[in-house]
């Protein structure tokens, strides 16, 4: 009887502390759901190093509590249904502090091993605690993922990724904080995270193989700061998202590569960089750059019906002249940069001169006359230094351009225009 009583006050006094923990600082409670709840804990100990719930049928979203745990080496939350994006903002923007504990917080049931007991006299500091304290939560402060700094690594092909996962919103730039992690930095799957790419991420230059963001919805650049991580081995998969820029040489860096290096399915456009593509012979399998991309299109151009056949990188001259072409010319007439000469003189072109034609830095001759142009002439031209003829004549006569001839391009060797009389 004496043993029963005793068993049933532990027990009472164990479920008490329940109400301040949220999770009973047991040795089991390591990848196994919470009494058969269906979401992640908010409150674990804080002397947690390994923090592994993968596989464990967990649904909902992430707690920004986890955030706490900044002694953790081990994270993995892959192949469950977590919904809703990754947490990265606390509720202040304090720094890290120590938070005040119950009495029955984890570290007074199984202490930190920097934390020291002594005597009666920490035995009685508890017992005031329990007395003027006995309300206080264990985490008063959550934070973003970002402040677990010390991760190393995570369960192989997990972390954020694995089938089921359902994540979305962007990918917190914060993660770029953990520069000790080596491996399996996974958030493919199911997740469906977008925006741009944080470039922070090339921070993660220790990491050795498994880099994986592939099926998700990533738009922009892909960041040049990623060919820092220079110990990459295998596994580098930034494929099936809707990056649209071309191929950073820096990726060219990422020489230790054998196996899995995917670029495929993006929007990636003009040519693959001499520096990446030296790795192929390198890459015994899955080397997948221009699969389902738009390799040997230039970047920025957008198909016009009007002025077919450009867009490839290969063309370096363009010669549209009496054409029967109308309209604007389109702003992204600028993402040529490799042109050498460009002609549509003689068409009824309308509208202001754009002046990202002064991103044609490589053309030698532009010619523009006899159209309907109107505005000014772009001070931009002048930044083509290798152009040697510029036409600007009018049509027919007609002056519609007007204002000031840019000093800017007045150095041409030989410019045939017409400005509109008294407007210089």
């Amino acid at each position: 009887m004496v043993a029963r009583r005793r068993r049933r006050q532990q027990l009472r006094t164990m479920r008490k502390g329940a109400v301040h923990l949220g999770l009973l600082a047991v040795s089991f409670w390591r990848a196994m759901p919470l009494l058969n709840a269906a979401t992640l804990p908010t409150t674990l100990p804080t002397a947690t190093t390994d923090l592994d719930y993968s596989s464990g049928g967990w649904s909902g979203t992430i707690p920004t509590e986890l955030g706490l745990l900044v002694d953790v080496t081990y994270f993995d939350l892959g192949s469950n249904a977590l919904t809703g994006t990754v947490p990265t903002v606390r509720p202040n923007s304090s720094p890290p502090v120590t938070v005040p504990l119950p009495p029955w917080s984890p570290r007074t049931l199984h202490p930190h091993p920097t934390t020291t007991t002594t005597s009666r006299a920490h035995t009685r500091a508890h017992r005031t605690r329990r007395q003027t304290h006995h309300h206080t939560p264990c985490f008063a402060t959550p934070q973003e993922l970002g402040y677990l700094s010390e991760i190393t690594g995570s369960g192989e092909n997990k972390f954020l990724g694995g089938n089921g996962m359902g994540l979305t919103g962007t990918m917190p730039t914060e993660l770029g904080n953990f520069v000790k992690m080596t491996e399996w930095f996974y958030a493919d799957g199911g997740n469906a995270m977008s925006g741009t790419f944080p470039t922070q991420l090339g921070r993660l230059v220790e990491h050795v193989k498994g880099f994986n963001v592939n099926g998700n919805a990533f738009t922009g650049a892909m960041p040049t700061q990623l060919g820092n991580m220079v110990k990459m081995s295998s596994i580098f998969n930034l494929g099936d998202n809707h990056f649209s820029s071309s191929i950073p040489t820096e990726f060219g860096k990422l020489d230790k590569m054998v196996n899995v290096y995917r670029l495929w399915s993006n929007k990636l456009c003009n040519d693959v960089p001499t520096e990446v593509q030296a790795l192929s012979s390198g890459v015994g399998s899955y080397f997948q750059v221009t699969t389902d991309n738009s390799i040997g299109t230039t970047c920025g151009w957008i198909e016009d019906a009007r002025f077919p056949g450009v867009g490839p990188t290969s063309v370096t001259s363009i010669s549209w002249g009496s054409s029967e072409k109308s309209g604007t010319l389109p702003t992204e007439i600028g993402a040529l940069t490799q042109v050498t000469g460009f002609g549509i003189g003689g068409n009824e072109m309308t509208g202001q001169i754009p002046t990202q034609l002064g991103r044609l830095t490589e053309a030698t001759y532009v010619a523009l006359q006899t159209c309907l142009w109107s505005g000014t002439l772009p001070s931009e031209l002048g930044k083509l230094a290798k152009l040697t003829r510029i036409r600007l004549n009018a049509n027919n006569g007609e002056n519609n351009m007007v204002g000031t001839f840019p000093t800017e391009v007045k150095f041409f060797i030989k410019v045939i225009t017409h400005i509109k009389p008294g407007h210089g």
